[in-house]
């Protein structure tokens, strides 16, 4: 399956996390539909050379998540969030569950809580087949329990309940979705 990004055309898209893997292939698939697309990033984990064929064409901030202030500002003409900004470690999520929970969990919310004050139609949120621990089979339905078994899955299990929350009780507009990896047999 393939997604059809030609929804994007004229949008005004802003990708967290925007220099890391998923989130430069997702800019340059934004870009070569039309959208006008904004990157905030941290650079602790990603790279500018992953957005070398699409810098010209993108808005770029070097910004941590985890520093709430001018969040809203960069809200102000965004139609659609993309929210991959993270730590994706676990073995650093073991080493340091603070900076883990930090940049996952309080990194999301303050991006919900900036989306409060915004007009953005909807904001996907990146999350992790970590939430559900260790797997009894394959493949892992989405109501599959959530049992987390390392920091990282933790984090991204609370950003999840922050989104579910500022949906409920704000109204944001938000839009899980569970990056998950698949046993593959040979």
């Amino acid at each position: 399956m393939t997604a059809d990004f030609r929804f994007y055309h004229d949008k005004h898209v802003l990708v967290t996390g925007g220099s890391g893997f998923i989130g430069s292939h997702l800019v340059e698939a934004l870009v070569v539909n039309g959208a006008r697309v904004s990157v905030i990033d941290d650079l602790s984990a990603g790279r500018l050379d992953n957005l070398a064929d699409c810098m010209s064409k993108i808005e770029f901030r070097q910004l941590d998540i985890t520093n709430a202030a001018n969040l809203a500002a960069i809200l102000v003409d965004i139609d659609i969030v993309f929210h991959l900004a993270a730590n994706a470690s676990v073995p650093k999520s073991v080493e340091d569950p603070r900076h883990d929970f930090g940049c996952n969990a309080l990194g999301t919310l303050n991006i919900l809580s900036a989306l409060r004050q915004s007009s953005v139609e909807t904001c996907v949120l990146a999350s992790s087949g970590a939430v559900y621990g260790e797997p009894t089979k394959f493949p892992i339905a989405e109501n599959d329990p959530v049992l987390p078994i390392s920091p990282y899955g933790a984090s991204k299990s609370s950003a999840e309940a922050l989104g579910w929350a500022f949906h409920a009780s704000y109204g944001v507009p938000v839009t899980i979705a569970r990056m998950v990896t698949t046993q593959v047999d040979f």
